[in-house]
């Protein structure tokens, strides 16, 4: 899989496609494990080469308290998506994450699956994903998990002005291998437009996973942003 997405990323760069990227930084306010005033940055590039779509991105959220280490997740992710049809598309990802308040230390996501848009319009977008994912996930306590999941993933975005959208979206991880568990992510988030390049924009977003690694985390997260982002 990871070699399929080098192969992919280089043979965008060489049919010279269009980039876009979108970056933000934020401060953030969390509850759960973490409960700490910390920083996040966060980025996505996509590149467009007829009907295919490659994106690149990731985040990182690090965060001290009194000098020790508080909160430190991270992520980055690749996506290979191509078109079928006016609203129907498949995609490949690959997902690398980590998550030492939660105990886990790296987490590789491998994906695949359908795209299919309800609604594709310039001011509305609904849309939803459903595929098949595969997870190893080494954790902090020595421990190596395989596993077999589905992954659901419904999106709507609608701009109701020239300066104003909002975006919500829900993700269901289902785990087939281990008994209970599943992840639910879900958030919503709104956008104000200040010129062509920067926005302002606030989010709220709540992470469960049912079974935690150990009895010393809590089963939920909750993450409240405030960001400014910057679009090229």
């Amino acid at each position: 899989m990871k070699f399929l997405f080098i192969v992919l990323m280089m043979a965008s760069f060489a049919a010279h496609a269009q980039l876009k990227n979108e970056s933000e930084v934020s401060t953030v306010r969390t509850s759960g494990n973490t409960k700490v005033q910390t920083y996040l940055f966060k980025t996505l590039s996509k590149y467009e080469v007829e009907k295919s779509t490659y994106t690149f991105g990731g985040h990182y959220t690090y965060g001290e308290n009194r000098g020790e280490l508080s909160a430190r997740d991270w992520d980055v992710n690749l996506k290979y998506e191509h078109t079928l049809t006016d609203r129907l598309s498949y995609y490949l990802g690959e997902i690398v994450e980590g998550y030492r308040f939660q105990g886990v230390k790296a987490r590789y996501n491998s994906d695949a699956g359908l795209k299919y848009f309800f609604i594709k319009s310039d001011p509305k977008n609904f849309f939803s994903e459903l595929g098949y994912r595969y997870t190893i996930e080494d954790r902090y306590d020595l421990a190596t998990s395989y596993e077999n999941k589905a992954r659901a993933f419904l999106e709507w975005n609608h701009k109701t002005s020239e300066t104003f959208q909002y975006r919500l979206w829900a993700e269901y991880v289902p785990n087939f291998t281990i008994d209970n568990d599943y992840l639910l992510t879900y958030e919503g988030s709104a956008t104000s437009i200040i010129n062509s390049v920067f926005s302002l924009k606030v989010s709220y977003k709540t992470i469960r996973r049912n079974v935690p690694v150990s009895d010393e985390f809590k089963k939920e997260d909750n993450i409240f942003t405030t960001s400014l982002v910057a679009k090229f």
